[in-house]
């Protein structure tokens, strides 16, 4: 098996969920034999992960600057990675033209010309520049589902290099015992919050990460209305929307006298989104854009959770598995009609959401997925080859 060397800003139990997912993938490439040596950010009195078998951590970055690649290239240079694999630069490393993500994939002819890989997990549109340097230096680019891989071949069909691009879902996550990142009083009150009102609707992500939140709110407030029993968790926090429409955005719920069963969670823990799935009612996915990490995530946590999904044929199409509405979950149009009829469907009939959580399970297991850490052994070896070839040219 090969010697891989992975750069991420984060770690768990950091509150990030490309952290998770980059870490879940790290820890079944290492059980799958592969040496790895994890490159990531010192941070003065921060939690690392559980010490495994085949996995080293170091921590040579504070700022991911490029001044600190000196720290860096010794200890590469003795690990003589077959792949160098840089998870989706987001905070530090963005943080300047000649941060250390970019450079590094110049220092491979001092290592032996590895396959360079970049994972991408919240690939948007907007930000395709910041990244430009690392995605036309890379030799394979993985993202976590097609709307992000569309926007790949897009920005790829205007340059002169164009690497092996592919989807690698996200693996789905499981809390570990002993997970103590979070704080338990949070949980406890949403625990709270869900029990004393059973009939809840779950809105996951920030709110900046649904496509229209005006319509959102006035189609949750009418709900409200008809069903007084009914309550809302959004779960996230309000992302970049500005003061003034936040408070005008509330104000639909207020008129509608339905304040005290809307609750805003902010940032969730790992078991405070399980929770909130496992939990709930209903989950309602359709207003989140087809892009947004937190989307990604939860399709990647419903099956595993019993998560009731409402969501959108196009959004349906992200996940490897085959839904089937009102079989596994409620699938809906664009129109928020279809959104207000699954959710007084999944309100009214509890036997049908009972019926679609206990098959969630065997659903699961039929469809057994090929791992991420397969695929991505896949692509290493490819990206391999390639080089082997061209080198012989």
């Amino acid at each position: 098996m090969g010697r891989i060397a992975f750069f991420t800003e984060r770690l768990p139990p950091d509150d990030d969920p490309i952290s998770t997912f980059s870490y879940d993938l790290i820890k079944n490439l290492a059980d799958q034999q592969h040496e790895v040596r994890v490159f990531s950010t010192y941070r003065e009195g921060s939690q690392l992960p559980e010490t495994r078998s085949r996995i080293e951590i170091l921590r040579p970055f504070k700022r991911w600057n490029w001044l600190e690649l000196p720290k860096a290239i010794p200890l590469l240079v003795d690990f003589q990675p077959d792949v160098i694999h840089l998870v989706q630069p987001r905070a530090e490393a963005l943080g300047g033209w000649t941060n250390a993500m970019s450079v590094l994939p110049t220092f491979s002819s001092l290592l032996g010309r590895p396959a360079v890989v970049a994972s991408f997990y919240d690939l948007r549109e907007e930000k395709l520049p910041m990244h430009r340097t690392l995605l036309l230096s890379s030799d394979v680019v993985t993202v976590s589902n097609r709307p992000q891989l569309e926007l790949l071949e897009n920005f790829y069909r205007l340059q002169a290099k164009r690497p092996v691009t592919a989807i690698v879902p996200v693996p789905s996550h499981q809390i570990e015992v002993g997970d103590d990142a979070y704080s338990e009083r949070n949980d406890e009150f949403l625990r709270n919050f869900i029990d004393s009102r059973p009939k809840t609707i779950f809105v996951p992500g920030d709110l900046d990460e649904h496509c229209n939140v005006e319509i959102l709110f006035e189609t949750l407030s009418e709900m409200l209305t008809r069903f007084p029993e009914a309550s809302v968790i959004f779960g996230g926090g309000w992302g970049d929307i500005p003061p003034i429409k936040r408070h005008q955005l509330m104000a639909v719920f207020e008129r509608a006298r339905a304040g005290e069963r809307v609750l805003l969670s902010g940032p969730l823990s790992s078991s405070g989104l399980l929770l909130c799935l496992g939990r709930s009612q209903v989950v309602l996915l359709a207003s989140l854009a087809t892009t947004s990490l937190k989307l990604t995530q939860v399709l990647s946590e419903a099956v595993s959770s019993g998560a009731v999904l409402i969501f959108t044929e196009e959004q349906s199409l992200l996940a490897a598995l085959p839904w089937r509405d009102r079989q596994n979950a409620f699938i809906v149009g664009r129109d928020v009609h279809s959104w207000s009829t699954a959710m007084a469907e999944a309100l009214t009939s509890h036997e049908l959401v009972q019926l679609i959580r206990s098959r969630l399970p065997d659903f699961a297991r039929a469809e057994g997925l090929d791992l991420p850490a397969n695929t991505m052994s896949r692509l290493y070896s490819e990206a391999l080859e390639r080089n082997r070839t061209t080198s012989r040219r």
